[in-house]
């Protein structure tokens, strides 16, 4: 049988008090990824990289990458920048993809981007399981060719039909269309669930996580992007609690909800109780912190004297 082909998932993340989170934006992008048949078919997930560390230690676990994926946030987006550099020099037929909230969204901010750092081969912008499976996907025909024959016009690229990213051709950056957003984000498995994580939990290490019962946001803020333009979907509620039984069950001290505005939607308050009914029969997460929403003041009063009343509320924030 042929060789699969490593992917290797970078997101490095801060300890907190002695605690570290999963790499949720990593385990999402893999358990999409994997529900395409090409792709497990041809590719190999190797294990997640998400500890900070030195370059050169971090360097010591890949093998043989195909592909070098980075999960950029301002707290790693150096650390990311660094790691990606010696990547390409050691493995130059390595695809380099960068995505994240540090990749710039504007055309200026993408230019200077592949100017300043000339080993970074793909940026994706916006959300990103969609994007990196028909990345993975169209990188198998250019596998194919010869490494020079990526120079080739736009026009005949493998990633000329993958939409939400920018890519070099030569020394000119493509950038393609956007992708519609996914309306359903059930069909984005969860990596809790799908077991990515599995092998990390015998470690001893402590755990937080990330969950989002919602993407989006209904406001339109002119100082963020998250809801220009961009619609509101929720998680359904069944996966929900099966996520928070998972806190509960496996030991998951700190659990922060990602959702733009918590408490916004009726909804809400009965999320909130499964997590406390999962500490109620596992003893765990300790705590739930969630960013509240705006304009409904009394449901989020709700949410937080419950989470007060079983000793799980991190602090309640204002929105303006």
């Amino acid at each position: 049988m042929p060789k699969l082909k490593e992917v290797y998932l970078n997101e490095y993340n801060i300890p907190i008090g002695g605690a570290v989170y999963l790499p949720l934006a990593s385990g999402q992008l893999q358990a999409y990824a994997q529900t395409k048949p090409e792709i497990l078919a041809n590719y190999c997930f190797m294990p997640f990289i998400f500890m900070r560390d030195d370059p050169e230690r971090i360097l010591a676990q890949y093998q043989d990458p195909a592909v070098a994926a980075f999960s950029a946030s301002m707290w790693n987006m150096n650390l990311s920048l660094e790691v990606a550099q010696r990547v390409k020099e050691r493995f130059p037929d390595c695809l380099v993809v960068f995505g994240g909230p540090q990749v710039p969204m504007d055309d200026m901010g993408r230019q200077r981007l592949f100017a300043v750092h000339p080993f970074i081969d793909v940026t994706v912008r916006g959300e990103g399981e969609h994007t990196f499976a028909d990345v993975l996907i169209k990188f198998l025909a250019a596998q194919d060719l010869p490494h020079a024959s990526l120079l080739m016009k736009p026009s005949l690229h493998p990633f000329q039909s993958v939409r939400n990213i920018s890519y070099r051709v030569g020394p000119t950056i493509i950038t393609n269309e956007d992708h519609p957003l996914e309306g359903n984000p059930d069909i984005f498995p969860s990596p809790y669930l799908e077991g990515l994580f599995d092998y990390l939990l015998p470690t001893g290490m402590d755990f937080q996580v990330t969950v989002e019962t919602s993407r989006g946001c209904p406001y339109r803020c002119t100082f963020c992007n998250w809801g220009q333009g961009r619609r509101y979907r929720l998680f359904s509620m069944e996966r929900v609690r099966r996520v928070a039984e998972w806190c509960g069950r496996n030991r998951i001290k700190y659990v922060f909800c990602a959702d733009s505005n918590f408490g916004m939607v009726k909804r809400d308050y009965e999320i909130a109780q499964y997590f406390v009914e999962a500490k109620a029969e596992y003893g765990y997460p300790e705590k739930f912190r969630a960013t509240f929403g705006k304009n409904a003041e009394e449901r989020i009063f709700q949410i937080g004297k419950l989470l007060t009343e079983h000793d799980m509320e991190k602090g309640i924030t204002l929105s303006t």
